[in-house]
């Protein structure tokens, strides 16, 4: 046998995105890496696989699409078997497609997966990103295992393990005229400009703060981006509104910032991690599950 399940992979991922630039983003690797797996299938088995559209990508030829079936067959017996093989022996080894919520993969995802695989060497972890709205649609398409994400507008058939409680906090200036205060009453930040961040579900939750205190929040600058945020705050564009609060506060380019807690009750975000609720239970996933809940309740 001349292929390999990782080059099944990323056809795979190029079938779903139609795109070699987007596979690559989303499985974290070089685009020749993907172009090179392509052409090595289409040698192996003597099969054109994809057709390219002007400005519309790539697209599966007739047999193609009878490749990719067989494929998404395989990939999942591949699966299968690594599960099969923990619940057996009771020990974690194999993949877990592990998505993450945009906003939180740089501040928690690195260090919790490598705490996790050194102690389980046999694991392999794939990182995918997304928002709140691109994980759920994740996690009901079966291409990610379980998800790091927040408790917000999460379906019934979808299982949340919460982890942590995390209340919303102000991002300011640290030079900003309220930067002093030990906490903030969302009444006296109206009429300050504020940088939002907007995400899909994430831009309600900061909404509703003050729409449930019937207030307007007077919002000059958005971004998808919580570091463009934490950088348009720094540099006195506005305020905004976070949960995640990291050590040492500052923008992507070392300015200072200060977090300061929102006075008054609040409704918190809870961190956790979804997965869908079925009546398999992968050792791998129950597993990490496991792990993050003593890691968080350690740090």
């Amino acid at each position: 046998m001349r292929f390999s399940l990782k080059q099944l992979e990323y056809f795979f991922a190029v079938t779903e995105t139609k795109s070699v630039s987007l596979a690559a983003k989303q499985l974290n690797i070089s685009s020749p890496s993907i172009s090179a797996a392509i052409s090595q299938l289409e040698q192996e088995f003597s099969i054109q696989l994809f057709v390219r559209k002007h400005a519309t990508g790539l697209f599966l030829t007739p047999g193609g699409e009878k490749f990719a079936k067989a494929t998404k067959s395989i990939l999942q017996q591949s699966k299968d078997l690594y599960d099969l093989a923990s619940n057996i022996t009771n020990e974690a080894s194999g993949p877990i497609n592990l998505g993450c919520l945009s906003t939180l993969a740089p501040i928690i995802l690195p260090q919790l997966r490598r705490s996790y695989i050194t102690k389980n060497p046999n694991v392999l972890i794939n990182q995918i990103e997304g928002n709140q709205l691109e994980l759920i649609e994740l996690l009901l398409s079966g291409k990610i295992d379980a998800a790091l994400t927040y408790d917000l507008s999460i379906p019934n058939n979808i299982s949340f393990t919460s982890l942590l409680s995390i209340p919303p906090h102000v991002l300011l200036p640290i030079d900003h005229k309220f930067s002093k205060y030990k906490e903030i009453d969302l009444k006296k930040l109206v009429n300050e400009p504020m940088v939002l961040l907007d995400l899909p579900l994430s831009r309600d939750y900061f909404l509703e703060l003050f729409s449930v205190k019937n207030l307007k929040p007077n919002i000059k600058e958005r971004s998808s981006q919580i570091s463009v945020v934490r950088s348009l705050v720094a540099h006195k564009f506005g305020y905004s509104i976070a949960n995640f609060q990291l050590g040492i506060p500052q923008s992507i380019e070392g300015i200072k910032l200060c977090q300061i807690p929102i006075k008054g009750e609040h409704k918190p975000l809870k961190l956790g991690i979804a997965k869908i609720d079925n009546e398999f239970q992968s050792t791998n996933v129950q597993n990490f599950i496991k792990f993050s809940k003593n890691y968080f309740y350690v740090n």
